[in-house]
Protein backbone atom coordinates (compact mmCIF):
# COMPACT_ATOMS: atom_id res chain seq x y z
CA UNK A 1 0.00 0.00 0.00
CA UNK A 2 1.10 3.57 -0.48
CA UNK A 3 2.46 4.93 2.79
CA UNK A 4 3.14 1.55 4.38
CA UNK A 5 6.90 2.16 4.35
CA UNK A 6 8.06 0.17 1.31
CA UNK A 7 10.72 2.67 0.29
CA UNK A 8 12.04 3.57 3.72
CA UNK A 9 12.06 0.00 5.03
CA UNK A 10 13.40 -1.31 1.71
CA UNK A 11 16.27 1.17 1.68
CA UNK A 12 17.16 0.38 5.31
CA UNK A 13 16.94 -3.35 4.58
CA UNK A 14 19.17 -3.01 1.53
CA UNK A 15 21.73 -1.10 3.58
CA UNK A 16 21.66 -3.69 6.35
CA UNK A 17 21.96 -6.64 3.94
CA UNK A 18 24.41 -4.78 1.68
CA UNK A 19 22.13 -5.13 -1.32
CA UNK A 20 21.31 -2.87 -4.22
CA UNK A 21 18.03 -0.97 -3.82
CA UNK A 22 15.54 -0.06 -6.54
CA UNK A 23 12.50 2.13 -5.91
CA UNK A 24 10.44 1.80 -9.10
CA UNK A 25 8.56 5.05 -8.45
CA UNK A 26 11.92 6.87 -8.35
CA UNK A 27 12.97 5.15 -11.60
CA UNK A 28 9.79 6.43 -13.28
CA UNK A 29 10.22 9.93 -11.79
CA UNK A 30 13.80 10.09 -13.15
CA UNK A 31 12.64 8.89 -16.57
CA UNK A 32 9.87 11.48 -16.87
CA UNK A 33 11.51 14.30 -14.90
CA UNK A 34 8.27 15.13 -13.10
CA UNK A 35 6.65 14.43 -9.73
CA UNK A 36 4.76 11.14 -9.60
CA UNK A 37 1.36 12.84 -9.26
CA UNK A 38 1.95 14.69 -12.54
CA UNK A 39 2.98 11.50 -14.33
CA UNK A 40 0.00 9.54 -12.99
CA UNK A 41 -2.37 12.38 -13.92
CA UNK A 42 -0.93 12.85 -17.41
CA UNK A 43 -0.85 9.15 -18.29
CA UNK A 44 -4.07 8.06 -16.60
CA UNK A 45 -4.63 4.37 -17.33
CA UNK A 46 -1.44 4.39 -19.39
CA UNK A 47 0.60 4.63 -16.19
CA UNK A 48 0.15 0.87 -15.70
CA UNK A 49 2.08 0.19 -18.92
CA UNK A 50 4.96 2.36 -17.69
CA UNK A 51 4.98 0.60 -14.33
CA UNK A 52 4.79 -2.82 -16.02
CA UNK A 53 7.72 -1.94 -18.31
CA UNK A 54 9.74 -0.66 -15.34
CA UNK A 55 9.22 -3.90 -13.41
CA UNK A 56 10.04 -5.98 -16.48
CA UNK A 57 13.33 -4.13 -16.98
CA UNK A 58 14.68 -5.18 -13.58
CA UNK A 59 17.51 -7.66 -14.01
CA UNK A 60 17.18 -10.72 -11.77
CA UNK A 61 19.64 -10.66 -8.89
CA UNK A 62 20.09 -12.27 -5.51
CA UNK A 63 21.58 -9.06 -4.17
CA UNK A 64 18.63 -6.73 -4.69
CA UNK A 65 15.78 -5.17 -2.71
CA UNK A 66 12.94 -3.77 -4.81
CA UNK A 67 10.35 -1.29 -3.63
CA UNK A 68 7.62 -1.24 -6.27
CA UNK A 69 4.97 1.41 -6.54
CA UNK A 70 1.79 0.44 -4.71
CA UNK A 71 -0.10 0.04 -7.98
CA UNK A 72 2.52 -2.32 -9.45
CA UNK A 73 0.23 -5.06 -8.23
CA UNK A 74 -1.97 -4.40 -11.29
CA UNK A 75 0.94 -5.25 -13.62
CA UNK A 76 0.51 -8.93 -14.37
CA UNK A 77 3.61 -9.34 -16.56
CA UNK A 78 5.80 -7.20 -14.33
CA UNK A 79 4.72 -8.99 -11.15
CA UNK A 80 5.23 -12.39 -12.81
CA UNK A 81 8.74 -11.28 -13.80
CA UNK A 82 9.59 -10.19 -10.25
CA UNK A 83 8.02 -13.35 -8.79
CA UNK A 84 10.22 -15.46 -11.07
CA UNK A 85 13.36 -14.49 -9.15
CA UNK A 86 12.37 -12.75 -5.91
CA UNK A 87 10.56 -13.29 -2.65
CA UNK A 88 7.65 -10.87 -2.53
CA UNK A 89 6.88 -9.57 0.95
CA UNK A 90 3.56 -7.83 1.47
CA UNK A 91 3.98 -5.17 4.16
CA UNK A 92 0.62 -4.83 5.91
CA UNK A 93 -0.54 -2.02 8.17
CA UNK A 94 -3.90 -0.59 9.12
CA UNK A 95 -5.47 1.99 6.84
CA UNK A 96 -5.73 4.38 9.82
CA UNK A 97 -1.97 4.31 10.44
CA UNK A 98 -1.20 4.62 6.74
CA UNK A 99 -3.49 7.66 6.51
CA UNK A 100 -1.52 9.32 9.32
CA UNK A 101 1.71 8.81 7.36
CA UNK A 102 0.40 10.44 4.19
CA UNK A 103 -0.17 14.14 4.90
CA UNK A 104 -1.91 14.93 1.60
CA UNK A 105 -3.49 12.12 -0.42
CA UNK A 106 -4.21 14.39 -3.39
CA UNK A 107 -0.54 15.19 -4.03
CA UNK A 108 0.84 11.69 -3.40
CA UNK A 109 0.17 10.19 -6.84
CA UNK A 110 -1.94 7.20 -5.80
CA UNK A 111 -3.36 5.28 -8.74
CA UNK A 112 -7.09 4.60 -8.38
CA UNK A 113 -7.68 7.01 -5.50
CA UNK A 114 -11.37 7.95 -5.46
CA UNK A 115 -13.85 9.46 -3.03
CA UNK A 116 -13.59 6.15 -1.16
CA UNK A 117 -10.06 7.15 -0.10
CA UNK A 118 -7.44 4.71 1.07
CA UNK A 119 -10.06 2.27 2.36
CA UNK A 120 -11.29 1.71 -1.19
CA UNK A 121 -7.72 1.43 -2.50
CA UNK A 122 -6.91 -1.11 0.23
CA UNK A 123 -10.08 -3.14 -0.44
CA UNK A 124 -9.20 -3.35 -4.13
CA UNK A 125 -5.50 -4.11 -3.72
CA UNK A 126 -5.28 -6.32 -0.62
CA UNK A 127 -6.38 -9.53 -2.41
CA UNK A 128 -3.86 -8.86 -5.19
CA UNK A 129 -1.04 -8.19 -2.74
CA UNK A 130 -1.87 -11.43 -0.97
CA UNK A 131 -2.03 -13.32 -4.27
CA UNK A 132 1.53 -12.35 -5.24
CA UNK A 133 3.07 -12.41 -1.76
CA UNK A 134 5.58 -15.06 -0.82
CA UNK A 135 5.02 -13.91 2.75
CA UNK A 136 3.07 -11.30 4.68
CA UNK A 137 4.76 -9.06 7.25
CA UNK A 138 2.62 -6.98 9.58
CA UNK A 139 4.28 -3.64 10.26
CA UNK A 140 4.49 -3.09 14.03
CA UNK A 141 2.21 -0.43 15.47
CA UNK A 142 4.12 2.75 16.24
CA UNK A 143 6.24 2.54 13.07
CA UNK A 144 8.09 4.71 11.94
CA UNK A 145 8.81 6.26 15.34
CA UNK A 146 8.96 3.29 17.66
CA UNK A 147 10.04 0.91 16.29
CA UNK A 148 12.19 2.91 13.91
CA UNK A 149 12.71 2.19 10.23
CA UNK A 150 16.06 0.54 11.05
CA UNK A 151 14.45 -1.64 13.73
CA UNK A 152 11.69 -2.76 11.37
CA UNK A 153 14.27 -3.48 8.65
CA UNK A 154 16.27 -5.60 11.12
CA UNK A 155 13.14 -7.54 12.10
CA UNK A 156 12.19 -7.96 8.46
CA UNK A 157 15.68 -9.26 7.61
CA UNK A 158 15.22 -12.03 10.19
CA UNK A 159 11.67 -12.67 8.95
CA UNK A 160 12.64 -13.11 5.27
CA UNK A 161 15.63 -15.30 6.06
CA UNK A 162 13.51 -17.83 7.97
Amino acid sequence: MPGVGKSKIGMALATQLQCRFIDTDKVIIREYGQPLIEIVTALGDGFAAVEDRTLGAITPSDNLIISPGGSAIFCEAGMAHIASFAKIVYLVDSVERIERRIPNLTTRGIVGLTDGGLRAVFAQRDPLYRHWATSVYVVPSGFPFHPSVKEVAARLAVFIQQ
